[in-house]
């Protein structure tokens, strides 16, 4: 089945910025209408129809965006050419000047830094129809915020399967994690220093399958992990180790140095999908049950604050919300990926 891009939107950590994506092509094989609004003034910092689509993006609090995109799509032309196109790594500053490399090269995560800079990930499926695999496959990238490659290939840790990154604010650190338990925190020098490794939770367990990882403005860390109980022959069964039953569903606070800080049993929230974390807030969203999709506010202790319904939303067949929690932490804005709406609410 050929992987289809729907319309969507993001925005900075700080809910400044949201970028528009609209897809010419359901299969993101060409030219898409492109928008970044600054949300505090209203205002249309740049609208284009750029000859690719973002596949992925992000925005940092300067409105530098930066993503990439695959010339046709994720699978290629189907035709007898079997073209698979070109990769894409573009991004560009809040008025526009767009800064572009084109290449073979298949991506499948990125971030974007403080500072502008873009850290792609080169798939580890890039040749590997070839006689002799790329020696790149599975590396990421840096970019500068002009769109030059800078430095050698970074090798991610060996974390398993979807390793994901994240820049950490106020660090020069990337976060990488997957669903394997454990979050590795390197340097972003040329050697990929080793900072940390985050193995536990607070309650003194070990983390087992992580969700979600947010970063505070200040470089304090928020992870989503849920316990996968046993498996056997691909059932999953309640988990042996009674009579202290692990939460289902928990999230792990830790310092800028990665220090911990508590764990909240957030087990009755069973479901939740993405996290943000402030310092002093977490938001987390509950998109799929009830059928208005909802945000849980609470305080960096677990303390409910509050939760904020969207209507609009209401009994939409899918949702992709994501929540941001606005600089000062006196708002949130809210954007579903699926529909392309975005919400700006008052802190509860």
């Amino acid at each position: 089945m050929v992987p289809i891009l729907q319309p969507y939107q993001v925005a900075s950590p700080d809910g400044t910025w949201v970028l528009d994506v609209k897809p010419g092509n359901r299969e993101a094989a060409g030219p898409a209408a492109t928008t970044l609004t600054h949300t505090k003034t209203g205002q249309i910092a740049w609208k284009r129809m750029l000859p690719y689509t973002f596949w992925q993006c992000c925005v940092n609090n300067d409105g530098v965006v930066g993503g990439f995109a695959y010339t046709k799509g994720v699978m290629g032309e189907n035709d007898s050419t079997k073209d698979a196109g070109n990769f894409i790594v573009s991004f560009l500053d809040n008025q526009g000047k767009e800064h572009t490399i084109e290449t073979n090269d298949i991506s499948a995560s990125i971030a974007v830094n403080e500072l502008g800079h873009v850290f792609a990930k080169i798939s580890e499926e890039f040749g590997a129809n070839d006689d002799k695999k790329d020696p790149l496959a599975g590396h990421y990238l840096r970019f500068t915020p002009d769109g030059v490659l800078e430095g050698k290939p970074l090798d991610p840790p060996k974390l398993g399967v979807c390793i994901n990154i994240v820049a950490q604010p106020k660090t020069n650190n990337l976060i990488f994690y997957g669903y394997e338990g454990e979050i590795v925190v390197n340097r972003d020098d040329p050697y990929g220093s080793h900072v940390a490794t985050l193995t536990h939770r607070a309650d003194g367990q070990w983390l087992e399958c992580i969700q979600d990882v947010s970063c505070s403005l200040s470089g304090s860390i928020a992870v989503r992990d849920t316990s996968k109980g046993d498996t056997f022959g691909g059932f999953t069964t309640p988990s042996p180790r009674l009579p202290n039953k692990l939460p289902a569903e928990t999230i792990t606070l830790y310092t800028k140095d990665g220090d911990l800080i508590r764990t909240i049993d957030f087990s009755r929230f069973a479901g939740l999908s993405e996290i943000a974390f402030d310092g002093k807030h977490l938001a987390a969203t509950f998109p799929s049950d009830p059928p208005t999709p909802l945000i849980y506010l609470f305080d960096s202790d677990g303390t409910p604050v509050g939760a904020i319904k969207i209507a609009d939303l209401a009994d939409k067949k899918s949702v992709n919300l994501r929540a941001f929690i606005v600089s000062g932490g006196n708002a949130i804005l809210a954007v579903d990926q699926k529909s392309g709406m975005a919400f700006r609410f008052a802190m509860p």
